[in-house]
């Protein structure tokens, strides 16, 4: 490590800083930025690492027993859906550690009012519906751009492909960024405000 970066170190400090204050802005706290910009960088780097080894020349024919050796990440949704409910837990243990277990709770189970009761069922599916359309969305995405150059690629093998494929890089680029800045958006909501939290508990 040098204090003057040059060359991988230089572009991992712009990666690492940049996003962390790209988050910083986000959630306009400094401590909860500080604690987990590390998860939600990593769970970006896994998303853009895994799309763009797809795009090594070759790899895609390399295959063990019929079946291709790698495939990108995305287009399994497998991992989509364990990283979704990863970034979820972390949501929820957030909200608990905010809020307060029962507040927490009381987000859920209310029988104060038959209002406050149906609400809170409201939550419950809210919160998992949130883990279906992250890994929904994400999955479709990938999934969909990679029959699609396939398909294409088997009727017109050679230069139509192409502006897709550069759409397709694209992206994969952009896409794990778009997941981060969900994630990020979902951890702010579950943030409690300590305000908010006093006054659940005193109720």
């Amino acid at each position: 490590m040098k204090e003057v970066p040059k060359g991988l170190q230089l572009w991992l400090e712009i990666i690492v800083d940049g996003s962390r204050e790209f988050m910083k802005e986000t959630m306009k706290q400094d401590k909860p930025t500080n604690r987990l910009h590390p998860f939600v960088l990593t769970i970006m780097l896994l998303f853009l690492v895994g799309n763009l080894i797809s795009f090594i020349p070759g790899l895609s024919s390399i295959t063990f027993h019929g079946e291709a050796l790698y495939r990108t990440a995305t287009t399994d949704y497998n991992m989509v859906f364990v990283l979704a409910l990863a970034f979820l837990i972390v949501a929820q243990a957030i909200n608990i550690y905010t809020g307060g277990f029962f507040g927490y709770i009381k987000r859920f189970i209310n029988f104060k009012t038959p209002l406050d009761f149906i609400l809170g069922f409201f939550e419950i599916i809210g919160e998992i519906a949130k883990l279906i359309s992250v890994s929904f969305r994400f999955f479709g995405n990938a999934f969909a751009a990679e029959v699609l150059i396939a398909v294409l690629l088997f009727i017109f093998p050679y230069i139509l492909p192409l502006p897709f494929m550069m759409i397709l890089l694209l992206s994969s680029i952009v896409q794990p960024a778009v997941f981060a800045l969900l994630i990020m958006i979902y951890i702010q909501m579950s943030i409690v405000d300590p305000a908010e939290a006093k006054g659940n508990a005193s109720e």
